[in-house]
This record gives C-alpha cells, structure tokens and sequence, in this order.
C-alpha cells in the first residue's frame, strides 16, 4: 500500500477469521521519517530592533554519516554573517546549528526558510516571523450608536509615540444581534477563548 509524503506516524490494523470462525487482530506503527531533518525554532513574535539568533535542531536518521549543506533565505529578514553552513553528521547524531538575522521591516509577516541538501535528498522548510514595532501597544475603544447624524470620538496621542505606528479599525453593525454575533465569533477564534 501507499502512503501520503507526510512526516507522521501511521497506525495499521489487521483482522483476521479463520474458516472456522476464530477471529485474530493485531496493531503496528509506521514511522516515516526523513533521512536528514531539519526543524528551525523561529520565535513567534520579535521586534523591529531586535537581533535574532535562529537554531536550526538537526537531525540524522540513518546509520552513514552525511555531510548537509544548509542555505538560509529570508523575506523581511535580513541574514547576517553567513548564509550557507556545511554541517557533518554521523550517524544517529543530533546537532544544533544557527542562522543570526535582523527583521528589515518595521512592521509584519517575515519568511524565514532554511534548505537542507546531500548527496541524496533535498529538503526544505519555511516559518513565518511577526515583526511589531518596537515599544508598548496602546489600545482605546470607543463604542456607541449613531442615530440619524454623525458621532465624533477625540482622544491624546501618547508623547512618545512612534511615527507610522498608528491603527484604526472601525466596525459598523445593523443591530445589536449582529454585534453580539461578531463577538462570539471573535471568542471562537481567540486562542484563549471560553470555546476552546
């Protein structure tokens, strides 16, 4: 039988008569793994100054050693030092390496992705980096119903505010049944949610 390019473990059941009515079952595992792994931990979240050092956990899963040539690509990210690093892995071991990188956008998704190769296999992988400006999130809300005229909403820009760091977001509902709606799906979604 076949199965699917996924990283995983599969669980296969089989059962079994004899022509005599005797019934049998039994359970195995199917690992499939790829012979070199590399698993990049990216932090979910950085800032805009910050310097970050990106561990690469590697890993060798077959019983020859295997030299791997990483190489490091980035969208937001700015890679520093170098971008290729040659690694040589016995067999079985487990390694650390690091790629050092510096967000080059003030605000949003970054992509980092790392590429691994050997002699034999060729494997890639990509993770998102959230890039926030740097500082303290300040949030005001205002609500209310607007009756057949305008309603106006003033409030102080902190002091020391950064420039371009500025978010509106208006939300306009027909009635209060569709407010309420728009909040429970907001409580749906919010990881730390009541329906989780």
């Amino acid at each position: 039988f076949d199965l699917s390019d996924a990283v995983t473990t599969y669980e296969v059941y089989v059962l079994g008569n004899t022509p005599d009515g005797r019934l049998g079952a039994n359970r195995a595992e199917i690992i499939t793994k790829l012979p070199i792994r590399v698993d990049p931990r990216t932090p979910v979240e950085v800032t805009e100054d910050d310097q970050i050092a990106i561990p690469l956990a590697l890993k060798n899963s077959t019983a020859k050693v295997a030299s791997v040539s990483l190489a490091g690509r980035a969208k937001g990210l700015q890679i520093e030092g170098e971008q290729e690093i040659a690694v040589t892995l016995k067999a079985n071991e487990s390694r650390r390496a690091y790629f050092q990188a510096k967000p080059v956008i003030s605000e949003g998704d970054a992509v980092f992705r790392v590429s691994s190769k050997t002699a034999n296999s060729f494997d890639a992988v990509e993770r998102k980096i959230r890039v926030s400006p740097d500082g303290f999130p300040l949030s005001r809300l205002f609500a209310g119903t607007i009756d057949n005229g305008a309603v106006e909403h003033t409030f102080d820009m902190p002091e020391q505010s950064m420039k371009g760091s500025l978010q509106v977001q208006a939300a306009l509902y027909p009635s209060l049944a569709a407010e309420l709606l728009a909040y429970q799906d907001s409580l749906l979604r919010d990881p730390a949610g009541y329906f989780e």
